[in-house]
């Protein structure tokens, strides 16, 4: 299991609910204060010299599962040492740019409707 998703799991104790390929959790003891209000990820650049935070909120994270009080995580985890997948539900309300010249991408948080 990759580092982001320990950490989780290490602040938000809920059980895991096995509905492949997504991680879900039971949150169904869950109140509205344990549910984590946002996901930070710190990305660091490619040259290692800056770090920046892609804020993702409950919204772009969980999308409720056909079972009643289980949510599952909107990242997908892949093999080990293959990148892990932020799709298009977490992008929603940001802004991407992908500057492919100099292996760039930035974003802006937004609100579209």
């Amino acid at each position: 299991m990759c580092g982001w998703l320990q950490e989780f799991g290490r602040q938000y104790d809920f059980p895991v609910v096995s509905i492949p390929p997504f991680v879900c959790f039971d949150v169904s003891s869950a109140t509205a204060s344990t549910i984590p209000p946002k996901i930070v990820f710190h990305l660091q650049s490619v040259s290692g010299a800056e770090l920046v935070d892609f804020v993702l909120y409950a919204e772009n994270v969980f999308l409720p599962s056909t079972e009643t009080g289980v949510l599952c995580l909107t990242i997908l985890l892949v093999l080990p040492g293959i990148p892990t997948i932020i799709g298009n539900i977490a992008q929603a309300d940001h802004e991407m740019v992908f500057d492919r010249a100099n292996r760039q991408i930035g974003w802006a948080s937004t609100k579209c409707t």
